[in-house]
């Protein structure tokens, strides 16, 4: 059959196409992933600001009060 070198030519082609689909499908979860976990960290340390903020206007305001 004729067919049988263009369909292998599709096929390497193809798993060429995956393959590289693969890799960018992969670097870009590792890259969100990365992005997500520092995001996550500026989160926390925003919280930590945020709640000794808070701690020190209630020292404040103790303060003033007594």
């Amino acid at each position: 059959m004729d067919s049988g070198p263009s369909n292998r030519t599709e096929r390497s082609a193809w798993t060429e196409v995956e393959a590289q689909s693969a890799w960018i499908r992969s670097w870009t979860l590792g890259g969100l992933r990365s992005r997500h976990s520092q995001l996550g960290r500026k989160s926390v340390e925003a919280r930590n600001t945020l709640s000794e903020s808070r701690n020190y206007g209630l020292t404040l305001i103790g303060d003033l009060g007594g």
